[in-house]
C-alpha cells in the first residue's frame, strides 16, 4: 500500500485521506506471478498460494476486512487479524491438497 495502516485508521479523519482502499496494478500482479512460477519450478513438493483474493476485490484492494477490522501493521506487514486470514487460507490448501492424495 502506498500509505500506512495508521492514516487508514486514524489519518483520514485528520487530513485529507478518503479511504484505505489501493488500486490493484496489474503488471505488477502479473509480474509477481511469473517470479512465483520461476521459483516453484522443479520444486514439485512447493506450492504458492495466491492471497490477493483475500485483501482485493475487483482490483481494489483494502486494509480493512468487510467488517471493517484494520488487517495490516504497517504498509505492507499483516497483523495478527490478517495473519489470520492467511492461516486459513494455508489450511484450506493443505486440506485441499491432502483430499486429493486420498
Amino acid at each position: 500500500f502506498p500509505f500506512s495502516s495508521s492514516q487508514c485508521l486514524v489519518g483520514f479523519k485528520f487530513t485529507n485521506f478518503k479511504n484505505c482502499n489501493y488500486q490493484q496494478d496489474s503488471t505488477e500482479l502479473v509480474r509477481e506471478k511469473k517470479v512465483f512460477k520461476k521459483l516453484l519450478m522443479g520444486h514439485e513438493n512447493w506450492f504458492a498460494l495466491d492471497v490477493s483474493n483475500s485483501f482485493c476485490k475487483n482490483k481494489i484492494c483494502s486494509m480493512l476486512n468487510s467488517d471493517r477490522k484494520n488487517l495490516y501493521y504497517d504498509s505492507n506487514h499483516l497483523n495478527g487479524n490478517g495473519s489470520i486470514v492467511i492461516a486459513r487460507l494455508i489450511q484450506e490448501e493443505i486440506n485441499s491438497k491432502s483430499e486429493s492424495k486420498s
